[in-house]
């Protein structure tokens, strides 16, 4: 099978492309003209720190625009509201709560949690024993192991704890576990 060549995937694939998802779009403009859209907005940070924002949709039936509430997007938004009397600028709730979590995780008794359970996340997924027989006493059930990006991953790493707290004690506190090599490591403790 021969691909494509620069000049059609450029022009013409491209161009049925184009008029396949604005025929997809049709009724999605039509409802825009109706009831309004809202426009959810995400950046792009470069190596130098510079932040970049596209909107790539036309302002007729815009009414609402929701982003982060970096002092860039607080800008933008300033600035669309100026412009369009009719239109409002909001902050994305995710990211407000995602700060209001991070928030959280600085009280110190939740901060020492929050590191226990990265701590003992990190342990069992670190050591192939202890995460087969993690696996076992769970009936193949998964701890979260997000990353670090945003701050509710580590409350949802907690909550995967929590749901297996009574199957990762069983494991814990088993014969199987006592009599194993990892029992006795610092870090196992």
């Amino acid at each position: 099978m021969k691909p494509p060549s620069y000049h059609e995937l450029r022009v013409p694939i491209l161009k049925k492309e184009v008029a396949y998802t604005n025929e997809l779009l049709s009724d999605h403009k039509e409802s825009w003209k109706k009831y309004g859209c809202s426009i959810m907005s995400d950046g792009w940070t470069s190596r130098t720190k510079r932040t970049a924002m596209n909107f790539l949709i036309g302002e007729a039936n815009v009414v609402q625009v929701v982003s982060d509430n970096g002092s860039s997007y607080v800008l933008a938004g300033k600035l669309l509201e100026a412009k369009g009397p009719n239109l409002y600028w909001t902050l994305c709730a995710a990211h407000c709560i995602d700060h209001i979590l991070e928030d959280i995780g600085k009280i110190p008794r939740i901060a020492k949690t929050l590191e226990r359970a990265i701590q003992l996340n990190g342990y069992i997924y670190n050591h192939g024993g202890v995460l087969n027989m993690m696996r076992e006493y769970t009936k193949q059930r998964e701890l979260i192991r997000a990353g670090k990006t945003r701050f509710c991953t580590s409350y949802l790493k907690i909550k995967s704890i929590y749901k297996q707290k009574h199957n990762l004690r069983a494991m814990f506190t088993s014969e199987e576990w006592v009599r194993s090599r990892w029992a006795m490591e610092a870090n196992a403790k």
